[in-house]
C-alpha cells in the first residue's frame, strides 16, 4: 500500500582504499515521504553485530538525511570490514532509486514482500544527468515461495556515481 513501511537494509562490504586509518564513515538518505530523523529507527552495526554509534546528524531535511557514523575500530589502509545500515521508510510510488557513491566490485538488490503483495520488477539503469531511463542489462529473477515473494538483482563493475532505479 501507499503508507506501508518498507525496512532498508544494507549489507556492505568495504575496504579502505585511502592511505591513513578512518574512524567514521559518512551516509546519505533519500526519500519519497517527509520523515525526521527519529522516525527512520536508523542502526548500523559492524560485521560482529556491534551496534556503532551515529556520531552526528548533519542534515535532517525531511526528504534528506546525513549523517556520520563512529566505527568500532580504526579501519587501516587495505582492511576490510562490514557494515549493515537498517531504517524504515514508506517509498509509495513503489520503487527505490540508488547512486553509488564509489566504484563498486558487485551489488545485489533484493527485494522480499509478502506473498500477497501484487509486484512488478525491474530494474531501470539511469543516467544521473539528464534523468534518460533504460533497462539494466541483468533482469531481475524472481522466487515465488509460500509465503513472500523475493526478487534478486546483481551486477558487477559499478562506477561511482553510476545510478539504479528498482521497480517493485
Amino acid at each position: 500500500s501507499k503508507t506501508m513501511l518498507c525496512r532498508h537494509t544494507w549489507i556492505w562490504h568495504i575496504i579502505n582504499i585511502t592511505n591513513k586509518p578512518l574512524d567514521e564513515v559518512s551516509y546519505m538518505l533519500d526519500g519519497d515521504v517527509p520523515k525526521d530523523f527519529a522516525n527512520l529507527r536508523v542502526s548500523v552495526k559492524d560485521g560482529n553485530n556491534h551496534k556503532l554509534k551515529i556520531k552526528s546528524i548533519n542534515a535532517n531535511k525531511p526528504l534528506h538525511k546525513e549523517f556520520i557514523v563512529q566505527l568500532q575500530k580504526k579501519l587501516r589502509p587495505k582492511q576490510k570490514t562490514i557494515l549493515k545500515l537498517e531504517y524504515d521508510w514508506e517509498e509509495p510510488e513503489r520503487y527505490f532509486f540508488y547512486q553509488l557513491s564509489t566504484d563498486c566490485k558487485k551489488i545485489t538488490y533484493q527485494l522480499t514482500a509478502p506473498k500477497r503483495l501484487e509486484i512488478k520488477p525491474r530494474v531501470l539503469k539511469v543516467d544521473p544527468t539528464t534523468g534518460f531511463k533504460s533497462l539494466a542489462k541483468a533482469s531481475p529473477t524472481v522466487q515465488y515461495l509460500k509465503d513472500k515473494t523475493i526478487v534478486l538483482w546483481s551486477s558487477s563493475g559499478i562506477k561511482a556515481f553510476d545510478a539504479y532505479r528498482f521497480d517493485w
